[in-house]
């Protein structure tokens, strides 16, 4: 009979625990604002957003003021919400965070 090995836990790294919660803070951001951007959007336009502003029934007017509001909103919490998850950690556990790899969202 084999012995069947043990498998090697890995522990995740310092960096690779900031990269994990700055992205779950980021999403959980995003999302939070994308909802609260869909109720205001409603409130202030007397209608729903756009749920594809590429399509010809919506006007240009609209979907360039859907895409700016949106992306403005979602990108500024995402921004927020890494930083706040870098400096929480770097109080809590005294790591400095290096310089991520931006092409991939700071992973």
């Amino acid at each position: 009979m084999k012995k069947k090995k043990k498998k090697k836990k890995h522990k995740l790294s310092s960096e690779e625990l900031l990269g994990m919660v700055a992205a779950s803070s980021a999403t959980l951001a995003g999302t939070a604002v994308r909802s609260l951007l869909n109720k205001s959007w409603k409130k202030v336009m007397k209608n729903d957003p756009p749920l594809n502003p590429a399509s010809p029934d919506t006007s240009w007017k609209e979907a360039i003021a859907w895409t700016v509001a949106s992306s403005v909103a979602v990108g500024l919490a995402q921004l927020l919400a890494r930083r706040g998850a870098d400096a929480f950690l770097q109080q809590a556990s005294g790591y400095k965070p290096g310089k991520r790899n931006a092409t991939f969202g700071g992973l």
